[in-house]
């Protein structure tokens, strides 16, 4: 089986992976004259990017293949240690749809106790969603230290059905809705010669400037919706399902999914 898919949080992953230097590609929805006046170089380059990976990823060559190497870094001291990115042979994968569950370990802990703590917080982990005070109570009692909090990182799994909340419908639909946020877009930054000042001035760095003004906060707000609705536009048109050829993802350090690798007949290792 040589297609296999993964959900759209790993897309953005693979582009840490590769080399987009030699592609030249222009996509006229990204660099119309009513994109560039609302999207900066580098978020305009990003879509572009994201464009080339759902429409032919065996075309861009891996830029740094020791970067496969950052999918397991900076896990150390998170209960659930994780791993390689997966790739699944089946659409109707549960791990397609899983929502992503992870705790950090106190500072508290040791080093030396670490591996121990992980397979005490698996073993509680119950406890701990029901009743914390009981459980840092448990903590401090066979670790000997003091905790009041324990970090959670939690996420809806990306899927293959969604992406940021929009739903993956036909293209001409997505098209559609594209206009209509660019005109409300419009609307919002011409409501007055304030806002209109503003915007212009700080409205394409907005990651950085969002939190100076409501103004900018809304219009940062307008921009993540209008990337939304232009990347969901590519799924639908280019590759719906996430199908990407097997081969290439191994060479960038994904890994078969063990759910699926178990279905298959006969299994696959």
């Amino acid at each position: 089986m040589d297609k296999v898919f993964i959900t759209k949080a790993k897309v953005s992953a693979l582009m840490e992976l590769l080399d987009f230097n030699k592609i030249y590609n222009y996509e006229d929805l990204i660099y119309s004259d009513r994109l560039c006046k609302i999207l900066s170089t580098g978020e305009r380059n990003y879509l572009l990017n994201y464009k080339s990976i759902l429409e032919n990823i065996g075309d861009i060559p891996i830029y740094d293949k020791n970067n496969r190497n950052k999918f397991t870094n900076n896990r150390k001291r998170m209960v659930f240690e994780g791993g390689p990115p997966s790739f699944h042979l089946y659409l109707d994968c549960s791990f397609l749809t899983s929502n992503y569950e992870n705790y950090e370990i106190p500072i508290e802990i040791e080093d030396s106790n670490i591996d121990e703590y992980r397979r005490f917080f698996i073993k509680e982990i119950e406890l701990f969603k029901e009743k914390p005070d009981v459980f840092y109570a448990k903590v401090g009692t066979k670790f000997a230290v003091h905790i009041k909090n324990v970090k959670s990182y939690n996420a809806e799994n990306s899927g293959v059905k969604q992406i940021d909340n929009v739903e993956l419908t036909d293209p001409e639909e997505i098209i559609i809705k594209i206009k209509d946020h660019l005109f409300k877009m419009e609307q919002y930054r011409h409501s007055s010669p304030e806002y209109e000042k503003i915007i212009t001035n700080n409205g394409f760095a907005t990651h950085k400037t969002k939190d100076k003004s409501p103004i900018l906060k809304k219009w940062h707000n307008y921009k993540n919706k209008l990337k939304s609705l232009i990347k969901s536009y590519f799924i639908s048109k280019l590759n719906p399902e996430f199908e990407f050829k097997k081969s290439v993802l191994e060479q960038c350090g994904y890994k078969l999914c063990k759910t699926c690798s178990l279905r298959a007949n006969p299994p696959v290792f």
